[in-house]
């Protein structure tokens, strides 16, 4: 399991007291992610998203970008080199986001079984 320094914690704090500040304390975007811990052979070096939302009224403002710059730079000081995330393939905004934000198709494939 990788260990988060008091810095990214603190860092973490700030940055979402400024969002406040700027939104007039209303949450209007987050973002959930970590890094991997090595489990299921998976290498630390890898980090995931696992959501990413803003209030609609706030999109298009760039504050996805900014949740989502923000979670890179905390990965890569905990030294991630990779970022994986999910997206439905019908999801054509989201998918051009993550485009626009420097992702691309990946090796792994989503499996799943109705049941």
């Amino acid at each position: 399991m990788i260990e988060m320094s008091q810095e990214w914690y603190d860092n973490r704090h700030e940055y979402a007291k400024n969002w406040n500040e700027k939104t007039g304390g209303k949450v209007v975007g987050f973002i959930l992610g970590d890094a991997s811990g090595g489990e299921y052979g998976v290498p630390n070096t890898v980090g995931w998203i696992d959501t990413i939302g803003v209030h609609p009224g706030y999109q298009k403002k760039g504050i996805a970008r900014a949740l989502l710059m923000e979670m890179v730079d905390n990965l890569k000081k905990v030294g991630v080199d990779t970022i994986y995330t999910f997206v439905n393939w019908r999801d054509w905004g989201l998918l051009q986001f993550f485009r626009a934000m420097g992702f691309q198709r990946g090796d792994m494939i989503n499996l799943e079984l109705k049941i």
